[in-house]
């Protein structure tokens, strides 16, 4: 099997946070070890990936986001999306309110309605048409794209930049009579969306009552002390 090959299957696997040793690799395509340690060497030195070997967990891993030049995998047909490309499809289908046909590393596939994502743009929040709310990570994702389904616009996430350890909360509404779900994270974000849409009332989840609830009772006691 070609040198290309065995290299695209090496950054598949190093990309996905994999520590394949050099018996693993040779062992995969029936190659000899100084083979494999020739392989390695070309995918540090001639494509400029930034390998290290990890003599505790014996493997290789990157020490940073690496993507493999586009023009290397295109000599084989092969579409493989970098990181890059990824990231920028994802904001682009937030900034546009568009849907996505995601295709992930463990063979399941999710239309998804991305709608934030963390600091570093790595994380991404929104809804999956079946799986109700998801994180994706950029990692998990094999390939990418667009699709002509209808944008669900999540209000409260939308846009907005997802903390590390930002826990997201499910808030069921009321309207004339008909309920409707909407996630958040952020307790003040809530509120303003409630204050800023007239007729609509908290209906659960239990804890969102409780905390605006809450908040609502120290801000009394604060006003009363005035």
């Amino acid at each position: 099997m070609s040198r290309e090959v065995r290299l695209l299957w090496l950054h598949s696997n190093l990309s996905k946070d994999g520590l394949p040793s050099l018996d693993d690799f040779a062992k995969k395509f029936s190659i000899s070890t100084r083979q494999a340690k020739r392989d390695i060497r070309y995918l540090r030195t001639n494509l400029g990936a930034p390998l290290s070997y990890s003599r505790e967990k014996s493997g290789y891993s990157y020490t940073k986001p690496y993507d493999i030049p586009s023009l290397f995998s295109g000599s084989l047909g092969i579409e493989i999306p970098s990181r890059t490309e990824i990231r920028q499809t994802l904001m682009k289908a937030i900034e546009e309110e568009k849907v996505l046909r995601v295709l992930l590393e463990n063979g399941r596939a999710v239309y998804f309605h991305p709608a934030c994502s963390d600091e570093r743009q790595e994380i991404f929040a929104g809804l999956g048409e079946e799986d109700g709310f998801l994180f994706i990570q950029i990692s998990e994702i094999k390939e990418i794209h667009k699709s002509r389904r209808k944008y669900n616009k999540e209000p409260m996430l939308w846009k907005r930049k997802l903390p590390v350890d930002a826990v997201v909360e499910k808030a069921v509404f009321e309207k004339a009579g008909e309920l409707f779900t909407h996630y958040f994270f952020d307790l003040e974000v809530l509120i303003d969306f409630i204050l800023n849409n007239r007729g609509i009332s908290l209906k659960g989840e239990a804890s969102a009552v409780d905390r605006i609830r809450n908040a609502a009772n120290t801000l009394l006691e604060v006003v009363d002390s005035d």
